[in-house]
């Protein structure tokens, strides 16, 4: 549950900030990366599908591995997803990469004639600075 209410709040306070820096008015549905490894129940899609309020009722699952997905291994591919049809929304894209800056889904979205697709990843961040007097 700690994972899910960060996202909550991150998305409730920012998500208007992430649509007007992307130049779009809003953003219509929310969608998470598919794991390629076979695993069918993902926290991250759980949490944004049914226990995130501000993302559950436009979370839709449009992608899907494709059978050779796993033997792609770290390899860009525009093959490595199928997307559901999905024309003109605005879709925020949340994956659960750490550092790897995967850029496979959004590749093949971003030529499909949809509309902007935006990427929410977690990120190590440097410890904080000590405050001097």
């Amino acid at each position: 549950m700690g994972l899910a209410a960060v996202l909550w709040r991150f998305l409730a306070d920012h998500e208007p900030c992430i649509a007007a820096h992307s130049a779009v008015p809003r953003l219509d549905t929310v969608t998470t990366v598919p794991s390629t490894s076979g695993r069918t129940d993902h926290p991250l899609r759980t949490m944004a599908a049914s226990m995130v309020g501000v993302t559950r009722d436009r979370y839709q699952y449009l992608l899907t591995p494709t059978p050779q997905a796993a033997d792609l291994g770290r390899a860009a591919s525009a093959t490595r997803y199928e997307s559901t049809g999905l024309w003109g929304d605005n879709v925020l894209l949340i994956e659960d990469t750490w550092t790897t800056g995967n850029q496979r889904p959004v590749r093949g979205r971003r030529t499909e004639g949809r509309g902007r697709t935006l990427r929410g990843r977690r990120r190590a961040r440097p410890p904080p600075q000590p405050l001097v007097p």
